[in-house]
């Protein structure tokens, strides 16, 4: 079986984090990305994917609550400060992607 292209994975993966309540995906952008109630962003570009988690050094919450820290919110995204994601999106479902980022980053594993 052939693996499907970025393009085709990015699409499967945003169209099953669009259908969850708990993900805010971009509209047709050339980077699509989707924000995490919690805070986690997730970027999509050509051919890779970066997460960005703002966090506040008070808590180290990893950007996944609401502290009153003055500068944590509103925070303003900049896929300048996102870090790289070593998953090749055409190896894995993308409901098992979704799991992943779920168990490693949400969770706090992956920093």
């Amino acid at each position: 079986m052939r693996k499907p292209t970025y393009k085709q994975a990015r699409i499967a993966i945003l169209d099953l984090l669009r259908s969850s309540p708990e993900w805010t995906v971009s509209g047709p952008l050339k980077v699509p990305h989707a924000t995490h109630t919690g805070g986690l962003r997730l970027w999509f570009a050509p051919q890779s994917v970066h997460y960005e988690a703002p966090c506040c050094d008070a808590c180290r919450c990893n950007g996944l609550c609401r502290c009153a820290h003055p500068y944590r919110y509103p925070y303003h995204y900049r896929r300048s400060n996102a870090h790289s994601l070593w998953v090749d999106i055409r190896t894995i479902p993308a409901a098992q992607f979704v799991a992943w980022i779920y168990q490693q980053v949400i969770r706090g594993e992956l920093k």
